[in-house]
């Protein structure tokens, strides 16, 4: 099984919103021929993959075309099914031989397995790799990838893992990856809660909210979200980063993922 490298990878990216595109400009930026599709078209994303070096498909299937490497950044489970699976689409015709899939949207791990096992009948292989550290570290390229699949699939797209992030966690089998970032988002969401009351118990006792990032940043009570929020919070800048109805969507992968645990001999 051969290493996918830069200037010898041809890449599909499907999905270029506020992680897909810097992400896909990274692999570009690396030396990875990459090819971006994404269902809203024109788009501010499709536009800064295109600055960065990335050709623009018009469709899924041109984007797909004799690709070694399919990278997805979806909103969820369905959405992947949809473009990889549309009647008609043949993925053993279309990637090239012992193509892999590599999808970085958070879509449970059922959801994973399922899609590992429909691609398997195309001789196409999976690897689940979620991410985090936001819009901040896809536009940095210091993501952190929790990776679900065999050790040879992963080892075949590390140089792609490589380009676009700083850390790369192998969970274990396809769909490890997606229970590892559920995890990774209860933290999140907790983290951040716990940001917005602190600033409002600072500010009840009378102190500059800055003064939390500056004392609590480094030390014990720091958090990513304290450090790389909490600024632009005092900023009032609500430039959309990661959505709420995401990190609420994830969660409910994590209820359904913990009840389904608990249904296991």
């Amino acid at each position: 099984m051969s290493t996918h490298s830069p200037n010898e990878t041809k890449v599909a990216f499907l999905g270029a919103g506020n992680m897909g595109a810097p992400m896909a400009g990274n692999l570009a930026k690396a030396g990875f021929q990459v090819t971006v599709w994404n269902r809203t078209a024109p788009s501010a994303g499709l536009e800064l993959a295109g600055s960065r070096g990335c050709k623009i498909a018009r469709t899924v299937e041109e984007a797909l075309k004799g690709s070694n490497v399919v990278c997805s950044c979806v909103t969820d489970g369905p959405a992947l099914r949809s473009v990889l699976f549309a009647p008609g689409r043949d993925l053993k015709q279309l990637l090239c031989k012992d193509g892999v899939v590599m999808d970085f949207s958070t879509i449970g791990p059922v959801e994973a397995r399922g899609i590992s096992e429909q691609l398997a009948n195309y001789g196409v292989r999976f690897v689940d790799a979620p991410v985090t550290g936001g819009d901040i570290g896809a536009r940095d390229g210091t993501l952190t990838f929790m990776v679900g699949g065999r050790t040879e699939d992963l080892e075949s797209v590390r140089p792609l893992l490589n380009a676009m992030g700083k850390k790369i966690v192998h969970a274990g089998a396809v769909g490890s990856g997606q229970s590892l970032k559920l995890v990774n988002q209860l933290l999140c969401g907790a983290n951040l809660l716990a940001v917005v009351e602190a600033f409002q118990v600072a500010e009840k006792l009378g102190m500059d909210r800055s003064l939390v990032v500056e004392a609590c940043g480094g030390g014990a009570a720091g958090s990513w979200q304290l450090v790389n929020l909490g600024p632009k919070t005092i900023a009032q800048d609500h430039r959309p980063g990661f959505r709420a109805a995401h990190l609420l969507k994830d969660l409910r992968f994590l209820r359904d993922a913990l009840a389904n645990a608990s249904s296991q001999p």
